[in-house]
């Protein structure tokens, strides 16, 4: 969880950004709010601010977490705008008839939200968020319940909706929701990730025709299997994957016990022993991301940047700058199947298989790109803790012997995809503001540049 502790950016368009993000104290008109939401339930002095998304001269998004007696986490976040953006949200008919299905599914009698004028800050408590307008039908049991009788062809009477844990959420932008559902006596985990469009849809033919032919090859990986997609609540529900356990948390564990480094090297290698009939598997739809739409979308993040932190905007257009003359140069690399978002923070331990998850940002892209991904996923690593730059070498080793025992890589792609996924690693910090985040970044700029120059001396 992110601390109150963090150096705040000067932003000459969001003037009330050091108020909004205070360190020293949860803001006033957070506390305010859940003390009227949360009444006694609720531990105001425990608020951590639990996910930040700033955009320079744009707009910041914070969300807060916070402890109660029920044991259920609640949420609070707030959306800092430049303009008068957030009025025209609070004040539009189909966001107050969203905010009182959310009451409604939450059993409160308050407002879910409140838009300060002064400050041009809206505040939501979940299940509402504007940008996710199916989070309070995903939040309600009596729905939820409906939804799952459907998908599975069963009567209604003979499903009972046990649990509802949101595992990830992050405030205008996504909410992945864990369900425990009772069938006829038996028990079974669900997971339904939320979007704020319809692209869930085409999403469960291409993951089952996926699922279908990593199963088929006797692939190392293992993928959820979609049970349905909900129009209403823009959510994707796939099944949990079985005795999984998350290898982001394996390497955070590792820093306290070793004898876990075994098992973490072992399911990096079956990532990069899978990774090659992953390649293969033809999925029709996905679009096409080539080297120069990367450096686009790069760039794009960076307007704005300059106007807060003028230093660092002027590093990442050089190496922007790099990668685009390096791309020219390089021979084109063929086009296979991308999973998008290829680290291992996308990966679950299970048994004898490598569970991949988030697949949301299937696409067409160089051969190198998902390899390069993961890479970069280990750098981050080591960016964030030092310690566990040994552990990463050997994870680094394992993955790409494996990757040589099915195919030789291009290097000089291999280290170019690597570059460009450190600059965004290094963007997506600076955006988030952790603590630490000045040493992360340099840390992610030094690796890129160093992978760019090796691929130029190639």
């Amino acid at each position: 969880m992110i601390t109150n502790s963090r150096p705040i950016p000067a932003d000459p368009v969001l003037d009330g950004l050091s108020e909004f993000l205070s360190i020293d104290s949860l803001p006033a008109f957070v506390a305010g709010m859940v003390e009227r939401i949360g009444g006694e339930e609720v531990d105001v002095k425990s608020g951590k601010i639990s996910y930040l998304r700033f955009k320079p001269t744009r707009d910041c998004v914070a969300q807060w977490t916070f402890s109660s007696s029920t044991g259920r986490a609640i949420f609070v976040s707030g959306k800092l705008f430049s303009d008068e953006t957030g009025a025209a949200i609070a004040s539009d008919a189909s966001f107050q008839e969203q905010a009182d299905r959310a009451r409604i599914t939450a059993s409160v009698q308050s407002e879910l939200y409140e838009y300060s004028p002064a400050r041009r800050v809206l505040l939501q408590a979940f299940p509402l968020d504007a940008k996710l307008c199916g989070l309070p039908l995903a939040a309600d049991a009596a729905s939820v319940r409906d939804i799952f009788a459907r998908a599975l062809g069963v009567c209604r009477d003979v499903i009972q909706l046990v649990d509802t844990i949101p595992v990830s959420y992050m405030a205008w932008h996504r909410c992945v929701l864990r369900y425990t559902v009772d069938l006829d006596g038996r028990q079974a985990n669900y997971f339904a990730k939320l979007f704020s469009d319809d692209r869930g849809l085409a999403m469960v033919t291409q993951i089952r025709a996926l699922k279908r032919r990593l199963d088929a090859c006797g692939s190392p990986w293992v993928i959820p299997t979609p049970v349905t997609y909900s129009r209403e609540g823009r959510m994707l529900v796939l099944e949990a994957l079985a005795d999984a356990s998350e290898l982001r948390g394996l390497f955070r564990d590792a820093s306290e016990d070793s004898s876990l480094i075994p098992e973490i090297k072992r399911q990096c290698a079956a990532a990069g022993a899978g990774l090659s009939a992953f390649q293969e598997v033809p999925v029709e739809g996905l679009p096409i991301v080539a080297p120069s739409d990367l450096i686009d979308g790069l760039e794009r993040k960076t307007r704005g940047l300059s106007e807060v932190a003028p230093a660092l905007a002027r590093r990442i257009s050089l190496l922007l700058m790099g990668l685009t003359i390096e791309a020219a140069r390089l021979p084109a690399e063929k086009m296979a199947l991308t999973h998008g978002a290829f680290r291992h923070t996308q990966m679950l331990a299970c048994g004898d298989r490598l569970g991949l998850i988030d697949l949301d940002n299937l696409r067409m892209s160089g051969a190198s790109a998902d390899a390069g991904e993961f890479l970069a996923g280990l750098d981050s690593v080591v960016a964030r803790q030092p310690h566990l730059a040994t552990v990463a070498g050997e994870c680094e080793e394992a993955f790409l012997d494996r990757i040589k025992a099915h195919r030789r890589p291009g290097l000089r792609w291999l280290l170019w995809y690597r570059a460009a996924a450190d600059a965004k690693h290094a963007q997506r910090c600076f955006f988030s503001l952790p603590p630490r985040w000045p040493e992360i970044v340099e840390a992610l700029l030094s690796s890129a540049e160093r992978c760019l120059h090796r691929s130029r001396r190639c």
